[in-house]
């Protein structure tokens, strides 16, 4: 899975973020202080609301930017995920 990172203005509650989670191709979403990372399915679907949800709630960001999922990532989920680690 691809993640769209983000840096908040400023710090906000995380309930206002709650709205990413009923988006189309969302997966996972960790908030840390104003940073927030988000993982999807297809990034390019998912942030045009994103930006959307957030204009609404007027909450600004001052960065955003999608990493693509490695083939070195992928290799170590799986063997963080694999036999041993049950």
């Amino acid at each position: 899975f691809d993640t769209i990172h983000f840096t908040l203005a400023k710090k906000t509650d995380a309930t206002q973020l709650e709205f990413i989670k009923k988006i189309e191709g969302f997966e996972y979403m960790r908030v840390e202080e104003t940073r927030v990372l988000v993982r999807a399915r297809s990034p390019q679907k998912l942030i045009g609301k994103l930006i959307n949800g957030l204009e609404n709630k007027n909450i600004k960001i001052y960065d955003l930017e999608i990493k693509r999922a490695s083939l070195e990532d992928a290799f170590f989920k799986l063997i963080k995920g694999g036999s041993g680690s049950k």
